[in-house]
């Protein structure tokens, strides 16, 4: 089984912004695959957004959503898709 869990919330100008990962747990058999969004409450005319993520690649491994480029990449979730994303890499190694 896999557990996502925030470290912090993050906050921007007084308001509580929530930060978390969508599903909280994910159990998945060996060689399966799932998602797990990156949710973001709370927040208004947001302009940009850093966000790193760790991960043990012996225990899971992220899937390249896009093999014609470069590297690893995530899939960008759908309101950052007509954005600018200066950075978008995953290590697997």
């Amino acid at each position: 089984m896999i557990l996502a869990q925030p470290k912090a919330a993050a906050t921007a100008q007084g308001s509580d912004v929530i930060l978390r990962p969508d599903p909280l747990s994910l159990g998945l058999m060996p060689d399966a695959q799932g998602t797990i969004a990156i949710v973001i409450e709370n927040v208004q005319n947001l302009y940009g957004v850093e966000i790193h993520l760790a991960f043990d690649p012996n225990v899971i491994q992220v899937e390249d959503a896009n093999p014609a480029w470069e590297g690893v990449q995530i899939e960008p979730a759908a309101w950052l898709q007509d954005g600018f994303v200066a950075v978008n890499r995953a290590d697997n190694s």
